[in-house]
């Protein structure tokens, strides 16, 4: 009887860590879909992404620690492990764009002051920030091509489709960044 209390005691918690881990990754993705590239300032944008992270890090410290199930039937606690990965360095990237994109404001004031040699080093400032969240996204989509769908619940196999077209939007919005700056310094 022991034992069994044992066992029942840690599916509870290990159920209760997975109940969070999804509550916090949906307060994450909630942060993350909040965030309007036309028309939220930079700051606001890095606020709602630095929040988003933080909320992705506390879910994957919710599901980090779950013993591994039967690597043949489906396992939320890996799918979700999975996937929150991939959504921290899916920020990483947005991160990098927002930075990328306060250089680009800097660079149309120094150009407004005529300070073309700062304006010149915020462009290639940005052009790194948009390269560094190239990187990162190539690593999320990576990611999310490695999971092994068979240990991926049904009901959680569109979050991973999902997942990667928000990194290929933000991917394209990145690559629309980056053209922009490459056709401003061959001027």
């Amino acid at each position: 009887m022991l034992l069994f209390a044992i066992i029942a005691a840690g599916c509870t918690s290990a159920g209760a860590e997975v109940d969070e881990a999804r509550s916090l990754m949906a307060k994450g993705d909630a942060r993350l879909g909040s965030v309007n590239w036309d028309s939220d300032p930079p700051g606001i944008i890095e606020a709602k992404l630095v929040a988003a992270n933080i909320d992705y890090e506390n879910a994957y410290a919710s599901v980090a620690d779950i013993p591994p199930g039967n690597e043949d039937e489906p396992d939320e606690a890996y799918a979700l492990r999975e996937l929150i990965k991939s959504r921290i360095t899916l920020t990483a990237a947005a991160l990098e764009i927002e930075s990328a994109l306060v250089h680009i404001m800097d660079a149309e004031d120094d150009a407004r002051l005529y300070q073309y040699t700062l304006w010149y080093g915020d462009l290639a400032n940005a052009r790194e920030d948009i390269r560094a969240a190239q990187g990162y996204l190539e690593d999320s989509v990576r990611s999310l091509d490695a999971i092994t769908m068979i240990r991926v619940p049904v009901a959680m196999q569109g979050d991973i489709a999902e997942a990667k077209v928000t990194c290929a939007n933000l991917d394209e919005r990145a690559g629309r960044l980056e053209s922009a700056i490459e056709g401003a310094l061959l001027v």
